[in-house]
């Protein structure tokens, strides 16, 4: 595969990254329930593109409040419990926050970036297979 020079440093620090326990997610596909630890892969931020953003659940209690006043779509607000309580209809459900890049036509990934995601799930998905044919025995 013909790789430039940012894609040949991407899988390297990918594959750093898994070795040390990080599990690797798309930025169009996000699942928080892979691991202990998840890197996320050109995650949007209000800066710009993150390489990568890191998510570790044991670290919960120390993340930063991104909601505001002045940034009311702010993804992170904590609420004391007497507000929480306060509400009509308390409850706890949760909801899937909607991520507005995916909706904004303008702002999608490129069609090579998709397909480029599509085939490392597909390639990483074979590898497990393999990984369990090995398990069972020859037939002969």
């Amino acid at each position: 595969m013909n790789q430039n020079p940012e894609q040949i440093a991407r899988d390297k620090i990918d594959s750093l990254l898994e070795q040390a326990g990080w599990k690797i997610q798309s930025k169009n596909k996000i699942v928080f329930s892979v691991g202990v630890g998840v890197a996320i892969r050109e995650y949007q931020t209000d800066e710009g593109p993150a390489d990568y953003v890191f998510y570790h659940p044991e670290n919960r209690n120390v993340r930063t409040e991104t909601w505001s006043e002045e940034n009311p779509e702010g993804r992170w607000r904590k609420f004391t419990y007497d507000e929480i309580i306060a509400r009509d209809k308390t409850n706890l459900d949760i909801f899937w926050i909607k991520d507005k890049s995916l909706t904004d036509l303008d702002n999608l990934p490129e069609p090579d970036e998709i397909a480029a995601d599509i085939i490392a799930n597909m390639e990483e998905g074979i590898a497990c297979f393999r990984k369990v044919l090995k398990e069972f025995p020859e037939r002969g």
